[in-house]
């Protein structure tokens, strides 16, 4: 380049940093720093402007060159060992942090930059002390003290955090993310009237973050204030807040409380004029109703428009295609990139047949995650039919399940007393009118939020009946489940997510498996007397094993289980399960969860 066309590109670098234009100016800096990589000025404007504009391989580069030109520059240090930990490269990130720390000793930014290092590196403790270094050098300092409220709930300190929380509305009264993160605490602390609060606190200084109106909003419904959490929504949505996690909460939630005008906030501007992630979100609600034509129509609008070059619409379109099998459209359209769709071409390869396709995708996959439980399910699936000896090594011989009938651990009536209470206080947690869209759940309603998260006694109580009997059952069956489920077996278990599912006259599950567990369980509270007594042979069953995928070749559940009062039924997460419907007065009340290994 010309020695003139060099100088150009300086000034308008220069000029479009003066601007905030970061795009013009990595643009132009870029393909000039090996030209400039000893100049001190050239590689702090790149570098900050790349930092600003969320280029790290371009900041990265340039501060790399600048810590050998001011190896004792703090700054230069701090800001390379931050972006380095960003990217996830922690050997390379943590001599610069340090050095930032020893040079700079009175600056807190890089205490706290440390600390950050520290809880991505699972070090709590240590992250906590570094914190408390920085309040020391800035005692009202609000990146630290948030940051050890974080170090403190991460060792489960929760009453340590809501002190930290207490000691910073000193001077930060009318922050609302300070009133939203107490509230957290106090939820989990078993402060309910507190959080409820402090929530509305939260909600008073109307906070101009999304994620703090969807995440209060979330709390409100875990605490059964779902009227105080549609308002909110509501009152963001009439703000003007668009957001795309706001729209989609909004949505699920208006739709569970049986309002027929729950895409509005989707509907009241042009279709085209949306982003791109809520045009997607708009599409699967569509497809999650069943009215695909309208889906197809969208989708070919936005190919008419140029605007289908998005991930998000991407899956919006396997997801419409699925839903009415057009497997070989999704086979055309993912197989150029099947790295970024293995997941849909696997299903797509299955509802076409070509099973041995299938198991070398999902075998890709498995190596990507070999926890996944969605894509174990498909794994299971496709070597049903192509490889009976490597399902049978890899999975079970049988299906894996096991009943335990709690009258056995607790008598005959401890049972009735717990089942009696705990059903009579989920009732009033189910406060929805539907359920959820895109849930396993048809005519019936589930609870939000975590339910052994609550504070009630006797749910309490039989959680931790439940958690002994499952921890006695895994301890005491080797082989259980298969290669995939030994293979996280631990001492203990942890709950992962835990919610009541509640079903009348009709109600049913779809097949489908829980992809975030390990061990799947249903603890049945209550059972119409149409399922106990068998009016109809498996109506209202648990059934396990037939897939939840569409495939050309016709699977029947493989076991029925008659729900019962007071019994526990587990099963690996990535088992295929289903519930019948019934006919008959009475619900089924329900506690399912998910569980982890505790290590």
């Amino acid at each position: 380049m010309k020695k003139s066309d060099v100088g150009l590109s300086l000034k308008r670098a220069q000029d479009a940093y003066v601007t905030g234009n970061d795009k013009i100016v990595i643009e132009t800096l870029k393909p000039l720093v090996a030209q400039f990589k000893s100049d001190q000025q050239f590689l702090k404007l790149l570098a900050a402007s790349a930092s600003r504009g969320g280029d790290s391989k371009v900041a990265i580069e340039a501060l790399e060159y600048l810590a050998v030109l001011r190896p004792q520059d703090p700054e230069v240090n701090g800001a390379l060992g931050d972006l380095y930990r960003r990217a996830g490269a922690f050997e390379a990130a943590y001599p610069f942090l340090i050095k930032s720390v020893e040079q700079a000793p009175d600056r807190p930014a890089f205490f706290y930059n440390l600390g950050l290092y520290m809880m991505d590196l699972g070090q709590f403790s240590r992250a906590e002390g570094i914190y408390r270094q920085a309040l020391v050098l800035k005692s009202n300092y609000a990146k630290a003290a948030f940051g050890l409220t974080n170090a403190l709930e991460a060792q489960l300190d929760y009453i340590g955090a809501a002190l930290v929380l207490d000691s910073m509305l000193v001077d930060r009264l009318s922050d609302p993310v300070v009133w939203f993160r107490l509230a957290r605490i106090q939820f989990k602390i078993n402060q309910p009237e507190k959080a409820i609060e402090s929530l509305r606190k939260t909600r008073n200084l109307t906070p101009e973050d999304a994620g703090i109106v969807v995440e209060s909003a979330r709390l409100f419904l875990a605490l059964g204030r779902v009227e105080e959490a549609e308002a909110w929504l509501t009152e963001s949505l009439g703000r003007g807040m668009f957001d795309r996690a706001l729209c989609k909460l909004f949505a699920s939630l208006s739709y569970e409380l049986g309002s027929d005008t729950f895409l509005a906030p989707y509907e009241r501007v042009d279709f085209l004029k949306l982003p791109q992630g809520l045009q997607a979100d708009y599409l699967n609600f569509l497809v999650s109703t069943g009215d695909y034509a309208r889906a197809e129509q969208l989708i070919n609008l936005i190919s008419e428009e140029g605007f289908a070059n998005s991930r998000d619409l991407t899956l919006a379109q396997l997801n419409l295609w699925h839903s009415t099998g057009c497997f070989a459209e999704m086979v055309a359209l993912i197989e150029p990139q099947s790295g970024d769709y293995g997941e849909w071409l696997a299903v797509a390869l299955m509802g076409q047949g070509d099973f041995t396709a299938a198991v070398r995708v999902i075998d890709q996959l498995l190596d990507q995650d070999a926890n996944q439980q969605y894509w174990l399910a498909l794994m299971e699936t496709a070597l049903r039919v192509v490889d009976a000896e490597k399902h049978q090594r890899l999975f079970f011989d049988s299906v894996p399940f096991h009943v335990i009938d709690l009258a056995s651990s607790v008598g005959d009536a401890e049972l009735f007393r717990l089942n009696t209470l705990i059903e009579a206080w989920l009732q009033d947690q189910h406060c929805f009118q539907r359920a959820p869209l895109g849930q396993s759940v048809l005519a019936g309603t589930q609870t939000a939020g975590n339910l052994f998260d609550q504070s009630f006694s006797p749910l309490n109580r039989l959680w931790r009946v439940l958690e002994q009997e499952i921890l006695s059952f895994i301890q005491s069956t080797p082989g259980f489940g298969g290669v995939y489920f030994d293979a996280r077996k631990a001492g203990g278990v942890k709950l992962e997510s835990s919610w009541s599912i509640k079903v009348a006259e009709g109600g049913l599950h779809v097949p489908h498996v829980h992809s975030k567990g390990w061990l799947s369980c249903v603890y049945y509270v209550s059972v119409p007397g149409a399922i106990e007594q068998r009016d109809v042979e498996s109506a209202g069953f648990l059934a396990l094993g037939r897939p939840g995928v569409a495939l050309p070749i016709d699977f029947s559940p493989s076991v029925f289980v008659q729900p019962k009062p007071g019994r526990l039924v587990v099963f690996p997460s990535y088992l295929w399960h289903e519930t019948l419907a019934f006919v008959g007065d009475g619900e089924r009340m329900v506690i399912a969860f998910d569980l982890l290994p505790s290590a």
